[in-house]
């Protein structure tokens, strides 16, 4: 199985604290994130789900993987019904930077077999993390 990566980020005259607020709230992705219309979290022990129902009415359900609040960052994990790609890991984090923030995004994505997820990636990278972090940067001006 083939992985490729992408990575966004993005600097902020915002305190950390400030931009962790959101993009730590696992629950509420549908603050930044675009095209989430709704989302639900799921808990069992200690697992969390989030189930998110995006704008065009598809289901996607995201595993929490880690939240480390000290660190600023989330790493979650999802499978992806259709397409190349057959699953994805992704991170958020904010880090100081200067007298502001830095809000990074990362994914590594599996290719089904046969498949190229470069593609699809990009479109990810263009089209949502791309879009969140111009989010950020209204919600935090």
């Amino acid at each position: 199985m083939m992985t490729d990566s992408i990575t966004s980020s993005r600097e902020y005259d915002a305190p950390p604290e400030r931009l962790w607020a959101i993009v730590g709230d696992f629950s509420a992705p549908q603050k930044w994130l675009p095209g989430v219309a709704d989302c639900r979290i799921e808990r069992d022990g200690s697992s969390e789900v989030r189930h998110v129902t995006t704008v065009d009415g598809a289901q996607i359900s995201e595993k929490l993987v880690e939240r480390d609040d000290a660190g600023r960052r989330v790493h979650y994990a999802m499978d992806v019904a259709e397409g190349p790609i057959a699953a994805m890991r992704v991170s958020a984090s904010v880090e100081p930077s200067g007298s502001g923030s830095r809000v990074t995004l990362h994914a590594d994505a599996d290719a089904r077999a046969g498949e190229d997820a470069g593609p699809a990636l990009n479109y990810v990278k263009s089209n949502f993390y791309e879009v969140a972090l111009d989010n950020l940067a209204t919600l935090v001006a």
